[in-house]
């Protein structure tokens, strides 16, 4: 059975909605780790003051925050409701399009790169917080505020990455690209997850049960969320480094 050809403005309609799409559904995302970080921010205030009230704002707040992001994300997923063709990858495209669609994609590259390293600063800024806490207070406060704005950072970092990776999806969906991992590059990906980790919970195991009573117990959250931000970003860049058409 002969498939479809999709026309131009199918195509202009298709990456006008998704990319639409995307930054409402990479917002929602953002707006879950924003509740999450107010939550915090507000109970802070409680571990200074006890005033009642902090613990039910700080619950309600974050609640309205996610019932949000919610909508955000059922709103991205309904404008591409009409696309299933598409989604489904059930058409077929002149040599002519196929070209200008590549042509787009080179451009939202060249365009959206800076978004990545957007990313990974942010990542990299959002340990600082808890680090400067433990270096300079011991005053929950600050310690509850530190994490507030460690999770702020890293889910606007996340923004980031998911607009464009949501965007990108689009224009592979559009050529029909599909770029997997190897065999041979999925087990060396496992084996260096588990190195990895290994490693990390090892040292968290070492700190907490022999050095409890030193400076590096107080490095123990920190260690685990610096070794997963640095897993997320190694992560990311192994798949787009090894991934194979």
């Amino acid at each position: 059975v002969e498939l479809p050809k999709l026309t131009d403005d199918q195509i202009n309609d298709y990456l006008s909605v998704t990319a639409k799409a995307a930054k409402f559904k990479s917002v929602g995302l953002t707006l879950g780790g924003i509740g999450l970080a107010l939550f915090f921010a507000i109970m802070g205030f409680y571990e200074s003051i006890h005033y009642t009230i902090f613990p039910s704002t700080a619950i309600i707040t974050t609640l309205i925050t996610w019932a949000i992001s919610v909508g955000f994300f059922i709103y991205g997923f309904l404008l591409t409701r009409d696309f299933y063709q598409i989604k489904r990858k059930q058409f077929t495209l002149t040599n002519e399009q196929l070209k200008q669609i590549q042509n787009k994609q080179k451009n939202f590259h060249d365009k959206n790169n800076k978004r990545i390293i957007a990313g990974v600063v942010l990542c990299i800024l959002a340990i600082i917080p808890p680090l400067a806490v433990i270096a300079l207070f011991t005053i929950p406060f600050f310690e509850v505020e530190a994490l507030a704005l460690f999770i702020l950072l890293f889910s606007i970092a996340l923004y980031q990455f998911a607009i464009y990776k949501l965007q990108k999806a689009t224009y592979t969906t559009l050529i029909q690209e599909q770029r997997l991992l190897s065999k041979k590059d999925q087990q060396l990906f496992i084996n260096i997850s588990i190195i990895y980790w290994f490693i990390i919970f090892t040292c968290w195991f070492i700190i907490v049960t022999y050095l409890y009573s030193t400076w590096l117990y107080k490095l123990t959250l920190s260690i685990i969320l610096f070794g997963f931000i640095i897993y997320l970003i190694f992560t990311w860049f192994y798949i787009q480094k090894k991934a194979q058409k």
